[in-house]
């Protein structure tokens, strides 16, 4: 069973992967570039729109290295994959991992997005905490003697999280983004303070790795902004491995 896991996390990975590529990123820059009905805007706001459509395209990744994304989604799903298969003994409970599984598709989808576009949709956000939502309902239903505990559980984490985040984010000087904010309080009311903080630890680890890296060879310079979203997916797959989810 844990095997079935393992390759059922690594196809879903790469589904999650190529169609967020294949369709969602195309949506997502469609609707940054339509202008509003409004014919009042002033040129001023024309030109803004246009920077910012501008700005976005030049972050683009897959049409530009389209071999390159390939073989990370299949190195991601394997990682991932391998994870599914260690943790699938330790993890009992099906609505727990069911919560790690929507995680981790939620986070494949945050791969692309912030590799391609250098943002992290609200929409992501958003699911994490309809699915916790959702789960709070399930155990209600069939484990109501720690439904409780752990719905208490996720609003504390969710409030800690959000506090500490933002304060995190004014100290780094936008160095920690909105995105990555409200993407590590979702996880944080999914899954609880435990698996956010290590998430959270092992993707700055993993940034760290992938910076040092890109400087090294010079690919990228010291000053410029590293997408943090493929590595909380990492991050997230690594705390499964240590067994910190």
């Amino acid at each position: 069973m844990a095997i079935l896991m393992g390759v059922l996390w690594g196809i879903m990975t790469v589904a999650a992967m190529l169609l967020t590529g294949r369709f969602y990123i195309p949506y997502l820059l469609k609707s940054r570039q339509l202008v509003p009905e409004d014919t009042s805007h002033s040129e001023a706001s024309s030109s803004i729109i246009a920077q910012k459509t501008t700005e976005i395209s030049k972050t683009e990744f897959i049409d530009k290295n389209p071999k390159v994304f390939y073989i990370l989604t299949f190195i991601t799903a394997i990682f991932v994959g391998v994870s599914g298969y260690f943790v699938y003994p330790i993890v009992s409970s099906p609505v727990n991992i069911a919560k790690i599984t929507l995680a981790i598709l939620v986070l494949a989808m945050v791969f692309v997005c912030d590799l391609e576009l250098m943002i992290i949709p609200n929409l992501m956000a958003v699911i994490l905490i309809l699915g916790r939502i959702i789960s709070i309902i399930f155990e209600f239903i069939f484990y109501p003697s720690i439904a409780l505990d752990s719905l208490l559980n996720s609003v504390i984490t969710l409030v800690i999280s959000v506090v500490v985040l933002l304060i995190m984010s004014v100290l780094t000087k936008g160095g920690l983004g909105m995105g990555d904010v409200k993407l590590f309080s979702a996880m944080g009311f999914l899954l609880g303070m435990r698996a956010t903080v290590a998430a959270m630890v092992f993707a700055m680890l993993v940034g760290a790795v992938f910076s040092g890296i890109l400087l090294i060879t010079k690919k990228r310079k010291l000053k410029d902004v590293i997408p943090l979203g493929p590595c909380v997916l990492y991050g997230f797959s690594i705390a499964l491995l240590v067994g910190m989810i």
